[in-house]
């Protein structure tokens, strides 16, 4: 018999064995321990139910967590600790154990006695023990540290019973590696268990940032930086790295974090990996090749059929896999995953290959291409990784979106001597991807070589293959003809009656529309490239086609833009927008084509400030440098908000800054004679004395843009009926952009003006006007000549038809003479000076005072002295009164 707690002899285990006291000790308080309050409240909050849970992994924090709570003072009651071994499985020598901690304690239970065999207990001892718990007019907290140990159901059911009869005089708390066989279930229905788990024991970015500062660690340093985000909150892997780490700093070295890599490896194996059964170790090992586990993969890697019971029971006991972000897979924490996979590459070093092998095999079977790709090329087959992408179709996503980058990772390492046509395909699609089409034209000229002289039974999908690559690599390159020759032929492929498979992905047939359109829009056929794109944007249907989608919404939207559908252009930008954030696309990962329409569609509006808003995203983007149409009409976008500012050489610059080759090719034809016309334009509203003639491009025929500009300097050189001459051909046209048509009636109707024709310019004007009402379109009205805009501004019918316009630019329709100022309009209290004439119309265009010092290369203090002035001599107290009042006066 062992001797009762508090007889004042040694106690002693039922099998003779003196009870060890250390096991009653506290873990001691590191100084490097750092105090989360969040998990201290939650224990505190578990004590005051039955049962806390404490679960998590190895190096989790469990056991400090526990003594820091007690070292804090927090219990209701005397605390009784107990780290537990394998020899305490045994009922007897268990709760030998526990009354003698409880007596250390000071808990009276020398009534209750002692158990008399190590293997079994009695129930009356229970009984007792519980009745004797229930007497106290306080709580006991019994902490049991390494309860994994307790895999036996005999003792676990005593605990059971001992919390069930003596609920709120006994207060337990288990600190375990793995879900303990207590009846759980029953506890979360009654909320009586409060459980801590991994997730809540890992370190936050500030608990991690305190643990770095107790360590003597720097923060900012990149390779701690590193290890914390990897560590994902893990405690032991972050201490162990730091410690090696620590080394190396007191010296001065530098180092990545190996030698921490070593200690935590050194770590893992001793407590979790050879703790476990040798069958569950070796399925540890042989699924670690893997990110993310599925039941099915598991079976295919380890050959085991009971493999999904084998996984979610690891899951349970905490072997750091969790489920999935899908909810059907696992995965591993990274540091594990690294640690497994090192460990099979130490232990059999021939097995990796395979396991690749048939990972590829079984992600290649789900349609994961990319994942079967990676782990082909994991397995040194390069060969097969490429035949994979090719066969299966997979081209268009080495091309596009997030899956390209991916693949143009994975395959930069590809030997260059790779054996095989599809080798060569996809090493020009991920060079296409990239934008270096030397490399991407090198590699498809040995693609057709190696078919050339290869077997006649190349199959279909290669040559589909070929097909898309040389399309997307010719937009990549701004080759028009060969883009468009490029994917008709893709097409065709498609539509063949003897394709081999109907069962073409949706996206490779949107990439080929998208081709189709993109070069339709380099060669200035937006009809087509809108319609042609639109088609695109609805064939990419599922969730894998979102980025292409963004892109071809992107690339529409500035076909609509160009040829004047504004409201279109913008309703199809903000759909680009959707897209992009489904994709979860940062500003600067975004394409630039939507933001540039959307500039651009503000910019026609008038909406200055929204303009430049989306001007400026565009041009953050990376996306700018190879989008020639985006940066194209991105330039003019900024000439335009120049030219509102009042600074034509700022505008004129805007343009010719605009370089005219790019990593995507050069800026195409019809947008180079539109900044020609610009340019031109420009010049002639600044009175350079030229012919106003824009320079022809490529030998194209003259542009309307360019007709317009040489009419405006006829009529500036005092030849209206040239002028009109001019533009009565532009008219002719049947193909004209929205803003050229509105253009090109404003500059007939102020010919007209000039030649004395004052009613047939009042109705030219309104058909211009009714003409740009369809879509907001008012720059045009702006830039249009001084003469026209005051007469429109005298013109009380038009200008109430056509409120849309604004005050700011149709001003308040004058109801007296500039001479005899009425109504609340008081007259100039003396004349304004140059200057501050300058700033009111930089006023009444409605620029900041910033923009306007910016503008004026004067201080913001000068110009807010000039404002003052205008107030005082206009007699008003804000901006828009002063302005009101201009253009009651007809000074603006």
């Amino acid at each position: 018999m062992s001797d009762e707690p508090g007889s004042g002899r040694r106690p002693l285990t039922p099998n003779g064995d003196p009870i060890m006291a250390a096991k009653f000790y506290l873990p001691p308080t590191r100084p490097w321990t750092v105090v989360r309050q969040r998990l201290l409240d939650r224990v505190s909050q578990g004590i005051g139910g039955p049962l806390t849970l404490i679960c998590a992994p190895a190096g989790a924090g469990k056991t400090t967590l526990a003594g820091s709570w007690v070292a804090a003072g927090r219990a209701p009651g005397p605390v009784t600790w107990i780290t537990l071994d394998e020899e305490d499985d045994r009922p007897g020598v268990f709760w030998s154990y526990v009354l003698a901690g409880l007596a250390s304690s000071g808990v009276s239970v020398s009534e209750v006695g002692v158990p008399g065999d190590p293997d079994t207990v009695d129930q009356s001892l229970l009984i007792r023990l519980a009745a004797a718990l229930s007497e106290r007019s306080e709580p006991v907290v019994l902490i049991l540290d390494q309860a994994q140990v307790l895999t036996g159901r005999r003792v676990l059911a005593g605990l059971d019973f001992l919390i069930q009869h003596a609920a709120t005089h006994v207060r337990l708390v288990l600190a375990s590696r793995v879900e303990p066989q207590l009846p759980l279930h029953r506890y979360r229905v009654a909320g009586s268990v409060t459980e801590i788990g991994f997730e809540e024991l890992a370190f936050t970015s500030v608990e991690a940032l305190a643990l770095l500062t107790a360590h003597g660690a720097d923060p900012a340093d990149r390779a701690t930086r590193v290890l914390v985000e990897k560590a994902r909150g893990w405690a032991a892997s972050i201490r162990l790295a730091l410690l090696s780490l620590r080394d190396r700093w007191a010296v001065g070295d530098s180092d990545d974090g190996s030698g921490g890599q070593r200690d935590l490896a050194t770590y893992f194996r001793a407590e979790v990996l050879n703790t476990q059964p040798p069958a569950v170790r070796d399925f540890l090992l042989r699924t670690s090749v893997v990110d993310q586990l599925w039941p099915a993969l598991a079976i295919e890697l380890t050959g085991r059929r009971d493999a999904p019971h084998t996984l979610a029971r690891l899951a349970r006991s905490n072997a750091f896999l969790v489920p999935g972000k899908d909810g059907l897979g696992y995965e591993y924490h990274p540091m594990v995953r690294d640690l497994l996979r090192a460990q099979l590459h130490i232990e059999s070093p021939g097995r990796v290959g395979k396991l690749h092998r048939k990972a590829a095999d079984w992600y290649a079977g789900a349609g994961r291409l990319a994942e079967a790709a990676e782990h082909a090329v994991a397995a040194g087959d390069w060969g097969h990784a490429a035949r994979l992408v090719v066969t299966d179709l997979a081209i268009g996503r080495a091309l596009t979106g997030p899956d390209g980058a991916r693949f143009g990772v994975l395959f930069a390492g590809m030997p260059p001597d790779i054996a095989g046509p599809e080798a060569a395909v996809v090493q020009a699609a991920v060079a296409a991807a990239r934008y270096d089409n030397d490399a991407c034209v090198k590699h498809l000229l040995r693609a057709r070589e190696l078919v050339a002289v290869g077997p006649d039974e190349h199959d279909w999908a290669l040559h589909l293959a070929i097909a898309v690559t040389e399309a997307a690599g010719a937009i990549a390159r701004g080759d028009v003809e060969c883009a468009l020759g490029a994917a008709a032929t893709a097409d065709a492929m498609l539509d063949d009656p003897a394709a081999p498979r109907a069962d073409v992905p949706a996206g490779l047939r949107a990439l080929i529309l998208s081709c189709k359109g993109g070069g339709l829009l380099l060669a200035g056929e937006l009809d087509e490239a809108a319609a042609t794109l639109a088609e695109a944007v609805a064939t990419a249907g599922g969730t894998d086609d979102e980025h292409l989608r963004v892109a071809g919404l992107g690339q529409l939207a500035l076909a609509e833009a160009a040829r004047g559908r504004l409201r279109k252009a913008a309703q199809v930008a903000r759909r680009a927008f959707v897209a992009a954030d489904r994709c979860g696309l940062t500003d600067g990962e975004r394409p630039p084509a939507a933001d540039v329409a959307l500039s651009w569609v503000h910019a026609e509006g008038y909406d200055l400030a929204a303009a430049r808003t989306h001007a400026a995203r565009a041009g953050a983007t990376r996306g700018i440098r190879t989008d020639p149409v985006a940066a194209g009409m991105l330039a003019l976008v900024r000439a335009r908000l120049l030219r509102a500012r009042g600074d034509l050489a700022g505008a004129t610059g805007a343009i010719e800054r605009e370089p005219s080759s790019g990593p995507a090719g050069p800026t195409p034809p019809w947008l180079r004679q539109r900044h020609a016309a610009t340019v031109a334009a420009l010049r002639t509203a600044s009175g350079v004395a030229d012919d106003g003639t824009a320079p022809a491009v490529d030998g194209l025929p003259t542009s309307p843009w360019s007709a317009l500009v040489t009419a405006s300097a006829q009529l500036a050189g005092g030849r209206p009926a040239a002028a009109g001459a001019t533009v009565a051909g532009i008219l002719r046209r049947a193909d004209l952009p929205l803003d050229v048509r509105v253009e090109a009636w404003l500059l007939t109707a102020t010919c007209e003006l000039v030649e004395g024709r004052t009613e047939a310019a009042r109705g030219t004007l309104d058909r211009a006007l009714a003409l740009a009402a369809t879509e907001r379109l008012r720059r045009p009205v702006v830039e249009a000549s001084a003469r026209l805009r005051r007469f429109l501004r005298q013109e009380h019918d038009l200008t109430e038809r056509h409120a849309w316009l604004g005050a700011a630019i149709v001003g308040t329709p004058p109801t007296r003479t500039a001479a005899t100022p009425t109504g609340t309009a008081g007259p100039v209290v003396e004349p304004l000076t140059d200057k501050e004439t300058e700033v009111l119309r930089y006023m009444a265009a409605l620029l900041s005072t910033e923009e306007i010092a910016r503008t004026m290369f004067v201080s913001v203090n000068t110009i807010k002295t000039h404002i003052r002035g205008v107030l005082r001599k206009l007699a008003a107290t804000r901006r828009n009164e002063a302005i009101r009042r201009a253009r009651e006066l007809g000074l603006v």
